[in-house]
């Protein structure tokens, strides 16, 4: 918020008192965040004692998803109104100052923004990404995956880009959930998201004499030639005896 000050607590007319329509959603973004703040802007109704109140704000009633927000007047500044409603998983606030028909209003801009800025999904956790080249051990590669859910509200004029960080190879071991590298998508220059990329597996090193046997032992089990592997599978042994004398 770079654009208010707060003379006094309680938003009443002075002249040290202002702030513009873009500070208030910001400053409604964060109560929002704030469980107790959330519950009491969101209730139609409250009882104290023996005595029950309504909520003023007649969004909550009227418009689907409606979660709060505030509403304010005084005969200086006129009708201002904050809103917020919930759609899915997407929230979207509207603030309009010294406005007489905030109620419509404030109907027709949510519904413009989550008709014209739907959330789109960017990344899925848990989705297998790309096998890097493993170096150093028996198995050849080694696949990252997604680790995080993001998604963004966008036009239909608007495409993100995505800068994507990992090795073009690793040297074993290897341990699963390590992070490999990560991906940011960009909205032109802006990052709007970043998920890390994290190992699938974990990969164990092998001695390069015993690594390289493994590896043609390997194909031909994959070929069933038994007398090759007979014939393979001696030499593997004399390859170890004679690490043990040494």
């Amino acid at each position: 918020m770079t654009n208010t000050h707060f003379q006094n607590p309680n938003g009443l007319n002075d002249d040290n008192n202002y702030s513009t329509a873009a500070d208030m959603a910001k400053l409604a973004a964060v109560c929002l965040e704030n469980e107790t703040i959330a519950k009491i802007v969101s209730s139609k109704t409250a009882t104290v004692g023996v005595r029950s109140f309504s909520n003023h704000n007649k969004l909550l009633w009227q418009y689907e998803g409606c979660i709060g927000l505030k509403t304010g007047y005084t005969k200086m500044s006129g009708r201002t109104l904050v809103s917020a409603a919930k759609r899915g998983k997407q929230t979207l606030i509207v603030v309009t100052l010294c406005d007489p028909d905030d109620w419509d209003d404030h109907a027709a801009l949510l519904d413009y923004g989550f008709d014209q800025w739907p959330r789109i999904e960017l990344c899925a956790a848990g989705k297998d990404f790309r096998r890097i080249p493993v170096s150093g051990s028996l198995q050849r590669f080694v696949t990252v995956r997604t680790n995080d859910d993001l998604a963004y509200p966008l036009c239909l004029t608007e495409q993100v880009t995505a800068k994507i960080i990992l090795p073009d190879f690793v040297e074993a071991p290897v341990t699963k959930g390590a992070i490999a590298g990560c991906i940011t998508y960009y909205l032109g220059e802006e990052p709007v998201g970043k998920s890390f990329l994290l190992y699938t597996d974990s990969v164990h090193r092998d001695e390069v004499a015993s690594g390289l046997v493994s590896r043609v032992l390997e194909f031909f089990r994959e070929h069933r030639s038994q007398p090759a592997l007979a014939f393979l599978s001696g030499i593997q042994i004399e390859v170890n005896a004679a690490q043990e004398k040494k």
